[in-house]
Protein backbone atom coordinates (compact mmCIF):
# COMPACT_ATOMS: atom_id res chain seq x y z
CA UNK A 1 0.00 0.00 0.00
CA UNK A 2 1.18 3.30 -0.86
CA UNK A 3 2.63 5.88 2.09
CA UNK A 4 1.41 8.68 -0.06
CA UNK A 5 -2.27 9.69 1.17
CA UNK A 6 -3.28 11.02 -2.17
CA UNK A 7 -0.51 8.71 -4.63
CA UNK A 8 -4.25 6.28 -5.86
CA UNK A 9 -5.72 9.71 -6.58
CA UNK A 10 -5.67 9.87 -10.63
CA UNK A 11 -8.51 12.73 -11.08
CA UNK A 12 -10.74 14.62 -8.39
CA UNK A 13 -12.52 17.61 -8.37
CA UNK A 14 -11.77 20.29 -5.65
CA UNK A 15 -14.28 22.25 -4.15
CA UNK A 16 -12.76 25.54 -3.46
CA UNK A 17 -14.34 28.68 -4.92
CA UNK A 18 -12.07 31.36 -6.75
CA UNK A 19 -12.97 34.87 -8.73
CA UNK A 20 -12.78 33.77 -12.55
CA UNK A 21 -12.96 36.55 -13.38
CA UNK A 22 -10.85 38.40 -11.16
CA UNK A 23 -8.30 35.27 -12.12
CA UNK A 24 -8.55 35.90 -15.72
CA UNK A 25 -8.56 39.90 -15.47
CA UNK A 26 -5.02 39.16 -13.88
CA UNK A 27 -3.62 36.52 -16.07
CA UNK A 28 -3.67 38.65 -19.42
CA UNK A 29 -2.59 41.71 -17.48
CA UNK A 30 0.60 40.50 -15.80
CA UNK A 31 0.80 36.47 -16.68
CA UNK A 32 0.38 36.53 -20.14
CA UNK A 33 2.66 38.81 -21.37
CA UNK A 34 5.66 36.80 -18.53
CA UNK A 35 5.10 34.05 -20.98
CA UNK A 36 7.03 32.46 -23.60
CA UNK A 37 6.13 29.33 -26.11
CA UNK A 38 7.16 26.11 -24.81
CA UNK A 39 7.22 22.42 -26.89
CA UNK A 40 6.63 19.16 -26.79
CA UNK A 41 9.24 16.66 -29.00
CA UNK A 42 8.14 15.65 -32.49
CA UNK A 43 9.01 12.05 -31.28
CA UNK A 44 6.16 12.47 -28.71
CA UNK A 45 3.93 14.08 -31.76
CA UNK A 46 4.47 11.03 -33.88
CA UNK A 47 4.65 7.93 -31.33
CA UNK A 48 1.01 9.47 -30.02
CA UNK A 49 -0.63 10.34 -33.30
CA UNK A 50 -2.32 6.99 -33.08
CA UNK A 51 -3.66 7.33 -29.44
CA UNK A 52 -5.05 10.94 -30.64
CA UNK A 53 -6.91 9.28 -33.58
CA UNK A 54 -8.53 6.66 -31.18
CA UNK A 55 -9.49 9.67 -28.80
CA UNK A 56 -10.49 11.65 -31.66
CA UNK A 57 -8.87 14.51 -29.48
CA UNK A 58 -7.43 17.02 -32.93
CA UNK A 59 -7.84 16.56 -37.01
CA UNK A 60 -5.28 14.19 -37.42
CA UNK A 61 -3.79 16.54 -40.81
CA UNK A 62 -3.62 19.58 -37.45
CA UNK A 63 -1.87 17.11 -34.90
CA UNK A 64 1.09 15.89 -37.87
CA UNK A 65 1.74 19.92 -38.08
CA UNK A 66 2.16 20.51 -34.51
CA UNK A 67 5.64 22.50 -33.94
CA UNK A 68 7.92 19.79 -31.88
CA UNK A 69 11.86 19.89 -30.39
CA UNK A 70 13.61 17.70 -32.92
CA UNK A 71 15.21 16.12 -29.41
CA UNK A 72 13.33 14.52 -26.45
CA UNK A 73 12.81 16.88 -23.81
CA UNK A 74 15.76 17.03 -21.41
CA UNK A 75 16.97 20.12 -20.13
CA UNK A 76 20.58 18.96 -21.19
CA UNK A 77 19.95 19.82 -24.69
CA UNK A 78 18.00 23.54 -24.33
CA UNK A 79 15.67 24.26 -26.63
CA UNK A 80 17.10 27.06 -29.62
CA UNK A 81 15.85 27.78 -32.85
CA UNK A 82 18.24 24.93 -34.75
CA UNK A 83 16.20 22.33 -32.22
CA UNK A 84 12.94 23.32 -33.34
CA UNK A 85 10.70 21.90 -36.32
CA UNK A 86 8.33 24.86 -36.81
CA UNK A 87 5.71 24.32 -39.15
CA UNK A 88 3.63 27.18 -38.09
CA UNK A 89 1.69 25.66 -35.35
CA UNK A 90 3.00 26.93 -31.86
CA UNK A 91 0.94 25.59 -28.97
CA UNK A 92 1.30 26.55 -25.37
CA UNK A 93 2.79 29.69 -23.67
CA UNK A 94 3.89 29.62 -20.13
CA UNK A 95 5.17 31.32 -17.57
CA UNK A 96 6.71 29.69 -14.45
CA UNK A 97 6.20 31.61 -10.81
CA UNK A 98 8.52 29.74 -8.51
CA UNK A 99 12.41 29.19 -9.01
CA UNK A 100 14.73 26.49 -6.66
CA UNK A 101 17.46 28.20 -4.68
CA UNK A 102 20.44 27.21 -6.44
CA UNK A 103 23.96 27.28 -4.69
CA UNK A 104 27.37 27.63 -6.35
CA UNK A 105 27.17 23.56 -5.62
CA UNK A 106 24.98 22.66 -7.84
CA UNK A 107 26.10 21.52 -11.45
CA UNK A 108 25.47 23.58 -14.77
CA UNK A 109 22.32 21.96 -15.74
CA UNK A 110 20.56 21.72 -12.73
CA UNK A 111 21.33 25.19 -11.70
CA UNK A 112 20.31 26.67 -14.98
CA UNK A 113 17.01 24.55 -15.01
CA UNK A 114 16.25 25.50 -10.94
CA UNK A 115 17.23 29.25 -11.30
CA UNK A 116 14.71 29.15 -14.14
CA UNK A 117 11.66 26.97 -12.32
CA UNK A 118 11.97 24.51 -15.43
CA UNK A 119 9.95 21.31 -15.18
CA UNK A 120 12.83 18.95 -15.16
CA UNK A 121 14.25 20.96 -11.82
CA UNK A 122 10.47 20.23 -10.53
CA UNK A 123 10.88 16.62 -11.14
CA UNK A 124 14.63 16.11 -10.01
CA UNK A 125 14.68 18.16 -7.66
CA UNK A 126 11.12 19.15 -5.76
CA UNK A 127 12.51 18.23 -2.15
CA UNK A 128 14.70 21.18 -2.53
CA UNK A 129 13.41 24.64 -1.33
CA UNK A 130 11.49 26.47 -4.05
CA UNK A 131 10.74 30.42 -3.92
CA UNK A 132 8.37 32.49 -5.85
CA UNK A 133 10.31 34.41 -8.72
CA UNK A 134 10.64 38.11 -6.90
CA UNK A 135 8.93 39.64 -10.26
CA UNK A 136 5.99 37.56 -9.05
CA UNK A 137 6.19 38.20 -5.49
CA UNK A 138 5.64 42.32 -6.35
CA UNK A 139 2.90 41.80 -7.98
CA UNK A 140 0.27 41.38 -4.78
CA UNK A 141 -1.87 39.26 -6.92
CA UNK A 142 -5.00 38.21 -5.61
CA UNK A 143 -4.22 34.71 -7.35
CA UNK A 144 -0.85 33.93 -5.86
CA UNK A 145 -2.61 35.03 -2.16
CA UNK A 146 -5.10 32.25 -3.22
CA UNK A 147 -2.49 29.39 -4.42
CA UNK A 148 -0.23 30.41 -1.25
CA UNK A 149 -3.11 30.45 1.18
CA UNK A 150 -6.37 29.00 0.29
CA UNK A 151 -4.90 25.48 -0.77
CA UNK A 152 -4.09 23.41 1.84
CA UNK A 153 -0.37 23.19 0.66
CA UNK A 154 2.33 22.73 3.05
CA UNK A 155 4.85 23.36 1.34
CA UNK A 156 4.33 24.67 -2.55
CA UNK A 157 7.33 24.09 -4.95
CA UNK A 158 6.13 24.50 -8.48
CA UNK A 159 3.74 27.18 -9.93
CA UNK A 160 3.03 27.20 -13.84
CA UNK A 161 0.73 29.26 -15.99
CA UNK A 162 0.01 28.03 -19.14
CA UNK A 163 -2.44 28.92 -21.79
CA UNK A 164 -3.40 28.23 -25.57
CA UNK A 165 -4.43 31.05 -28.08
CA UNK A 166 -7.66 30.41 -30.28
CA UNK A 167 -6.87 28.04 -33.15
CA UNK A 168 -3.95 25.82 -30.74
CA UNK A 169 -3.77 23.06 -29.23
CA UNK A 170 -1.71 20.63 -27.31
CA UNK A 171 -0.57 16.63 -28.43
CA UNK A 172 -0.83 13.80 -26.03
CA UNK A 173 2.39 14.02 -23.43
CA UNK A 174 3.48 14.11 -19.88
CA UNK A 175 5.10 16.34 -17.89
CA UNK A 176 8.27 14.45 -17.82
CA UNK A 177 11.20 16.82 -18.83
CA UNK A 178 13.78 15.38 -17.31
CA UNK A 179 17.89 16.16 -16.62
CA UNK A 180 19.08 12.95 -18.73
CA UNK A 181 22.26 12.95 -17.04
CA UNK A 182 20.86 11.91 -13.76
CA UNK A 183 19.58 8.41 -14.85
CA UNK A 184 15.95 7.48 -15.44
CA UNK A 185 13.07 9.94 -15.02
CA UNK A 186 11.80 10.42 -12.17
CA UNK A 187 7.98 10.20 -12.94
CA UNK A 188 8.22 6.94 -13.89
CA UNK A 189 5.35 5.24 -12.69
CA UNK A 190 3.80 8.08 -10.67
CA UNK A 191 6.75 8.84 -8.77
CA UNK A 192 6.05 12.03 -8.22
CA UNK A 193 2.65 11.16 -6.82
CA UNK A 194 4.21 8.34 -4.78
CA UNK A 195 6.65 10.70 -3.14
CA UNK A 196 3.68 12.53 -1.51
CA UNK A 197 3.62 15.35 -4.08
CA UNK A 198 0.40 16.26 -5.13
CA UNK A 199 -0.59 18.58 -8.56
CA UNK A 200 -3.56 20.87 -8.51
CA UNK A 201 -5.06 22.76 -11.35
CA UNK A 202 -6.91 26.17 -11.64
CA UNK A 203 -8.66 25.69 -14.83
CA UNK A 204 -9.55 29.36 -15.25
CA UNK A 205 -10.68 29.12 -18.67
CA UNK A 206 -10.91 26.00 -20.99
CA UNK A 207 -10.94 27.12 -24.07
CA UNK A 208 -14.03 25.65 -25.11
CA UNK A 209 -12.64 22.32 -24.31
CA UNK A 210 -12.35 19.37 -21.66
CA UNK A 211 -8.28 18.36 -21.64
CA UNK A 212 -8.36 14.64 -22.74
CA UNK A 213 -6.12 12.20 -20.49
CA UNK A 214 -5.89 8.29 -20.23
CA UNK A 215 -5.08 5.63 -17.67
CA UNK A 216 -1.73 3.58 -17.87
CA UNK A 217 -4.62 0.09 -18.47
CA UNK A 218 -6.77 1.81 -20.82
CA UNK A 219 -5.29 4.43 -22.69
CA UNK A 220 -7.29 3.83 -25.66
CA UNK A 221 -10.42 5.64 -23.87
CA UNK A 222 -10.15 8.93 -23.61
CA UNK A 223 -11.19 10.52 -20.23
CA UNK A 224 -12.14 14.02 -19.35
CA UNK A 225 -10.91 16.86 -17.15
CA UNK A 226 -13.09 19.98 -16.58
CA UNK A 227 -13.79 21.09 -13.52
CA UNK A 228 -13.37 24.68 -12.19
CA UNK A 229 -10.40 22.87 -10.21
CA UNK A 230 -9.42 19.29 -9.75
CA UNK A 231 -6.30 17.74 -8.37
CA UNK A 232 -4.62 15.04 -10.96
CA UNK A 233 -1.24 13.39 -12.15
CA UNK A 234 0.51 15.48 -14.44
CA UNK A 235 2.03 11.71 -14.99
CA UNK A 236 -0.73 10.46 -17.31
CA UNK A 237 -1.10 10.82 -21.14
CA UNK A 238 -2.95 14.04 -21.16
CA UNK A 239 -3.93 16.76 -24.40
CA UNK A 240 -5.85 19.66 -25.27
CA UNK A 241 -7.80 19.58 -28.69
CA UNK A 242 -8.24 22.78 -30.24
CA UNK A 243 -9.28 25.48 -28.59
CA UNK A 244 -12.12 28.08 -29.48
CA UNK A 245 -11.02 30.65 -26.67
CA UNK A 246 -8.05 31.58 -24.77
CA UNK A 247 -7.62 28.58 -22.64
CA UNK A 248 -5.95 29.69 -19.56
CA UNK A 249 -4.81 27.14 -16.39
CA UNK A 250 -2.20 27.03 -13.29
CA UNK A 251 -0.61 24.49 -12.30
CA UNK A 252 0.91 23.75 -8.68
CA UNK A 253 2.87 21.36 -7.44
CA UNK A 254 3.44 20.90 -3.84
CA UNK A 255 2.99 18.81 -0.28
CA UNK A 256 -0.48 18.85 0.89
CA UNK A 257 -1.30 19.62 4.40
CA UNK A 258 -4.10 20.04 7.55
CA UNK A 259 -7.38 20.74 5.41
CA UNK A 260 -6.45 19.45 1.95
CA UNK A 261 -8.36 16.35 2.31
CA UNK A 262 -11.69 18.50 3.25
CA UNK A 263 -11.04 19.86 -0.65
CA UNK A 264 -11.84 17.07 -2.57
CA UNK A 265 -15.10 15.70 -4.04
CA UNK A 266 -14.21 12.31 -3.97
CA UNK A 267 -17.89 11.23 -5.04
CA UNK A 268 -16.59 11.94 -8.46
CA UNK A 269 -12.52 10.64 -8.28
CA UNK A 270 -10.99 8.18 -10.18
CA UNK A 271 -9.21 5.79 -7.66
CA UNK A 272 -6.53 3.66 -8.42
CA UNK A 273 -5.99 0.22 -6.94
CA UNK A 274 -3.10 -0.13 -4.76
CA UNK A 275 -1.85 -2.53 -6.64
CA UNK A 276 -2.38 -0.67 -9.52
CA UNK A 277 0.02 -1.63 -12.52
CA UNK A 278 1.99 1.39 -14.28
CA UNK A 279 2.79 0.96 -18.00
CA UNK A 280 5.74 3.77 -18.58
CA UNK A 281 9.03 3.27 -19.27
CA UNK A 282 12.00 5.52 -20.53
CA UNK A 283 10.66 5.00 -24.10
CA UNK A 284 7.18 6.58 -23.07
CA UNK A 285 8.38 9.46 -21.31
CA UNK A 286 7.03 11.88 -23.94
Amino acid sequence: MTTAPYANIAYAPMTVEYDRNRFVYEYDRYILPRSRLIYNSTRGRDATAELNRQWGMIPLDIYAQQDGTLHPSWADRPTDRTSLQSLGNPSWLQAIMTEMIVTDADEPVLKEAGSQGRLAARNFAPEREWQLKSEFAKLNLQLIDFIYNKLCLNRIVWVSCVSLEPGRCAIIHRDSMRLYSHGSNPILNNGMAHKGYVVVTLNITNGGVPLYWGLDDDVETARFADDSMYLSSDYFLHGVPVVTSRRRQVRVMGVPGVGFDQLIDRSRAVVLPDDYEYRSNEASMY
